[in-house]
């Protein structure tokens, strides 16, 4: 993990979930707290993005020393004189690496469970829980090597075993956006997008996979 120290005006970028797809917007650290960060509310054609006391955010940091990235939870949001978003602080403040979010090879055991196949009814078996491995992963998204396939828009609840002793599988809400058949084996590998999991499990995540990142050079 890289050194780092919040200061009052260091630029920020917010990302926010809106209607299943991801917005992003330009802000400004306010204030720090022990516990909390004060951040302007993002406009847009003068009007506030409101954001809801419980909802996860990613945040990029513009820093002297680099850029960095963290997720949070809003903890409250006022409108008192000038738009603020209270945000938890983080345990954790991760440096980009190469390219953005690191995606890592790693093969990490996983069992999941399909919740819905709208547009494949009778497909899979859903409800049923099925195991795999994963073939790569990062904050935002992993891929499975799995023995069935999974069409694209199966939403799944994944836990996945990082293997580090005394550490609870990190559960995740995924929705497939690619999936395709392994040209010299029965495999499939299938890409998915993370659209739910708790702010300290994407923390944990983003943290094994600097380590990984590190570790490899």
């Amino acid at each position: 993990m890289s050194t780092f120290r919040f200061e009052p005006h260091q630029k920020v970028k917010i990302y926010v979930q809106r209607d299943g797809q991801e917005s992003s917007y330009a802000s400004v650290i306010e204030d720090i707290g022990d516990t909390t960060i004060n951040v302007l509310l993002p406009q847009e054609n003068r009007a506030y993005i409101l954001m809801h006391p419980g909802e996860q955010v990613r945040l990029d940091v513009f820093a002297a020393s680099g850029v960095y990235y963290f997720y949070s939870t809003v903890q409250n949001v006022s409108l008192k004189q000038v738009g603020m978003v209270i945000l938890d602080k983080p345990q954790y403040v991760h440096r980009v690496q190469r390219r953005k979010y690191e995606r890592v090879r790693a093969d990490f055991p996983v069992k999941y469970t399909v919740l819905n196949t709208p547009h494949y009814e009778g497909v899979l078996n859903v409800q049923a829980i099925e195991q795999a491995l994963t073939y790569d992963v990062c904050p935002e998204g992993v891929c499975l090597i799995s023995s069935a396939p999974l069409p694209v828009d199966t939403r799944l609840e994944l836990r996945i075993q990082v293997p580090e002793a005394g550490k609870p599988a990190i559960t995740a809400i995924a929705r497939v956006v690619r999936s395709r058949k392994d040209q010299y084996s029965a495999r499939y590998y299938v890409a998915m997008r993370i659209e739910e999991i708790t702010s300290d499990d994407r923390t944990y995540l983003a943290a094994v996979i600097e380590r990984l990142v590190n570790r490899r050079g």
